[in-house]
């Protein structure tokens, strides 16, 4: 029947045939859950005496499958016409096992459905039950679900077609419980789905293994309660799909998802090993380097003592010759090295302030010697827009150009070899380009030029040497720099690589030994008195201690030997020393044990400069002897000039202290320029000099006056923000950034020659190291007057004539 229009005063013929049926019908409120009207026939079914008491029930279903049938009829009859068949009928709240056919229509302008009993299902007597029940089963024969009709007893009534030939057809009457429980592998779990439907009313379906005519198969397995519609006996509608294929995909599924998970662990497994050797390689490359770099400082050093001997062509062209292999040995360990550290992401970019125009100067300042005896012209171009200061990592920009450079000079036998520097189009973005007048390199060469092992031509590593690393690690740091590397050229006629990487310009000057170390080689610097140092040399290596004194002695500087850490400590606790040169690696007590060991001591020298001296040549090698107390860092093999840096850095900033004969026990001493506070405390500064005039004055001639300027300025813009954040981070109480600031601002002015704000920098910085937060705060209190009066010297003594 479609859906039609009714109410009672339209439709009075139409309810009066309905009303003569012998079959119940009647008319659901979908949206009052209430019969609207029902006919004689339904009113003996729902045992109620008239249309109105039948009215005022709550037909509304509590078992949850009459709910959801329910709905789903309402949802079906709101689209439009349409006839649903079901064939279970809910009276009492109890189903039985009767047909009905259910019409979507309106009435009185609501939602209603009609209902229709089938005769099939209709209430007979006692002895119809079974054949009603049957019947019922009888109209789901074609539907592929697999449907039982059990009594409470455990007899199977009826099964449809789907049954038959899923499980076989039931004999003639009645079969025994055993029967249905032998269709199950699981006989429990078919057991508890009974009970749970006897006892709720429904039981969900859950996926479960049965016997077939056709071997083992997967079922989803439901039940649901009913009731003999003669008897009034609880009976169980068993009904079964087959999803044996969908349990096979899951189960193919779950096996490739296990497969996935092993491949996944195999692989973690084998990423773990992989990582594991690799670190063994870079551990055994640095053990490597270690023992290569110790007999490597011995040939080195005495190979440029012997050379600075009288000496005759021939033997002087010998130990030229030996040097020379020694340092291209020493540019393939170097070049392994770093290679090993960038492929284990060890390598890490220590990023300072830094002056570009004297790091371009000292990267050419090695290969002028050698471009002058091959007549070839080495000249540097720095354009109008270059920054003075930028903000990187100058050692590995340095590397960068020295391999540039070297490579281009050793292919170079006539004409030029330039360097030019600028701004690039990028923000922040620095261009360094080296051109030469080679002997180019062919065009099908340059795709694998900064491949690793790679060179432009085979015979060129047997008759220029080289590991073919050197460009490629160039590559890495380029790219480590947020930059790029890139080559050009023709061959016979020259090369140009170009270098483009991310340099932000930054308002500070630079750190020593960058910006301001000169060109040349540099001076040993004496004591104020015009006494010669005094230095003590913890080496266990007899040739690396001969090394050192023989850069040592020759200008004067009086050296003691300590040949491991605690022989150390014991000449520091009874001499004055200026500085300590302390090897890393020492038998029993090593360097930076020893040096945490002497700061935390009392003697004469416990506060003098500590400069690690080290075959050690990783990042975390620094750190650990930075953190240990130590100042400055030399690798081995030791070079002369490198040596003499580091005496520099740590000595001619605020010179060497007079108090204390060398050589003779003194009292325990502060840092230049401070007195030792009461306790373990910080030093705290004297009255100091504003400004060292002779370091500026040095500037002025090493960099230029308008270099100079440049950097005042910058420092004028940068060291407010400096010391605000200073004062922010003592008012915080973190000492290890108290340190960190401070150590930053000490370094600034003391390149800058504001010595009394490089004291008292230094001051804050001891302060936060030792964790006294209460003397940083007192002497943070005086930072921000003392930048000022500082400010106003140099801008007093660079003022314009």
């Amino acid at each position: 029947m479609g859906r039609q229009d009714m109410n009672d005063g339209s439709c009075s013929n139409y309810t009066a045939i309905l009303n003569a049926l012998s079959v119940p019908v009647w008319i659901f409120d979908l949206a009052s859950r209430r019969i609207a009207w029902a006919n004689g026939a339904a009113l003996a079914l729902w045992k109620a005496d008239s249309v109105e008491g039948l009215r005022q029930r709550d037909m509304a279903p509590t078992s949850p499958g009459a709910r959801q049938r329910l709905e789903q009829y309402a949802a079906i009859f709101a689209k439009g016409n349409a006839v649903c068949e079901d064939w279970t009928l809910y009276p009492h709240d109890e189903p039985i096992a009767v047909r009905c056919r259910c019409s979507g229509l309106a009435w009185d302008g609501r939602p209603a459905m009609l209902v229709e009993v089938d005769p099939v299902g209709g209430r007979g007597e006692p002895g119809e039950s079974h054949d009603a029940a049957q019947r019922a089963i009888e109209t789901l024969r074609e539907i592929p679900v697999t449907v039982v009709l059990l009594l409470a007893d455990g007899t199977m009534v009826s099964q449809n077609l789907a049954a038959d030939l899923c499980y076989g057809a039931l004999d003639q009457g009645t079969m025994p419980e055993g029967r249905l429980m032998d269709r199950f592998v699981e006989r429990r779990a078919v057991e508890d789905l009974l009970e749970t439907a006897l006892r709720e009313g429904e039981a969900a379906p859950r996926v479960m293994a049965v016997n077939t005519l056709h071997g083992v198969a997967w079922h989803e397995i439901g039940a649901r309660r009913l009731r003999d519609p003669a008897t009034a006996a609880p009976a169980v509608l068993v009904h079964g799909l087959d999803v044996t294929e969908r349990r096979v995909q899951e189960e193919t599924l779950r096996e490739a998802e296990i497969r996935l998970r092993r491949s996944a662990h195999d692989l973690a497994e084998a990423r773990d090993v992989a990582e594991r050797a690799n670190a063994a390689k870079s551990e055994f490359l640095a053990m490597m380097s270690h023992e290569i770099r110790t007999p490597m400082n011995g040939i080195l050093g005495l190979t440029d003592q012997l050379l600075e001997g009288n000496l005759g062509a021939a033997e002087a062209g010998r130990l030229q010759a030996i040097r020379d292999s020694a340092e291209s040995l020493l540019t393939l360990l170097n070049d392994a090295l770093d290679f090993s550290r960038l492929e284990a992401g060890r390598l890490t970019l220590d990023v300072q302030p830094l002056a570009l125009a004297p790091l371009l100067t000292r990267t050419l300042d090695p290969f002028r010697p050698e471009a002058v005896r091959k007549g070839v012209a080495l000249g540097v171009t720095l354009a109008p827009d270059l920054p003075a200061v930028v903000e990187g990592d100058g050692a590995r920009l340095r590397q960068i150009l020295l391999n540039l450079v070297g490579n281009a000079l050793k292919f170079t036998a006539k004409g030029t070899v330039s360097v030019w520097a600028g701004r690039g189009t990028g923000a922040d973005t620095i261009v360094f380009r080296v051109q030469d007048t080679g002997i180019g390199i062919a065009p099908e060469a340059l795709p694998r030029l900064f491949h690793r092992f790679s060179q432009a031509d085979p015979s060129i590593s047997r008759q220029f040497g080289g590991s073919g690393l050197g460009l490629s690690i160039c590559r890495r740091l380029a790219e480590m720099m947020n930059g790029t590397i890139q080559a050009a050229s023709v061959p016979g006629r020259g090369s140009v690589f170009t270098v483009s990487v991310r340099l932000p310009e930054v308002g500070m000057s630079t750190p020593a030994g960058i910006a301001s170390a000169p060109g040349g080689t540099l001076s040993v610097p004496r004591r104020p008195d015009g006494a010669p140092l005094h230095v003590l040399v913890a080496e266990d290596n007899d040739i690396n201690r001969s090394v050192l004194e023989g850069f040592l002695v020759p200008h004067g500087i009086r050296v003691d030997h300590a040949s491991d850490g605690q022989e150390a400590l014991e000449r520091a606790a009874a001499t004055r020393y200026d500085v300590i040169l302390m090897d890393m690696h020492m038998p029993g007590l090593d360097g930076p044990d020893a040096t945490r060991a002497l700061r935390e001591g009392v003697g004469p020298s416990a506060r003098v400069p500590v400069i690690a001296v080290t075959a050690s040549a990783y990042e975390e090698d620094r750190a650990r002897c930075l953190a240990a107390g130590m100042n400055a860092f030399v690798t081995k093999p030791v070079r002369r000039d490198a040596l003499y840096q580091a005496l520099v850095a740590v000595l001619e900033p605020a010179g060497p202290s007079a108090a204390g004969q060398p050589g003779t026990p003194a009292p325990e001493e502060a840092t230049p320029g401070m007195t030792p506070g009461p306790g373990p405390g910080p030093a705290v500064p004297q009255a100091s000099p504003l400004l060292d005039g002779p370091r500026l004055e040095e500037m002025a001639g090493d960099l230029g006056p308008e270099v100079v300027l440049s950097l005042v300025e910058a420092f004028r813009q940068a060291a407010p923000t400096r010391v605000r954040r200073l004062v922010e981070v003592v008012s915080q109480g973190d000492g290890a950034k108290v340190a960190a600031e401070a150590h930053g601002l000490k370094g600034v002015a003391a390149n800058l020659g504001c010595t009394r704000l490089k004291d008292l920098a230094a001051a804050l910085d001891q302060a936060g190291r030792a964790g006294d937060l209460a003397a940083a705060r007192d002497l943070v209190q005086g930072l921000p007057d003392l930048l000022t009066q500082s400010l106003e010297a140099l801008a007093e003594r660079f003022a314009p004539e």
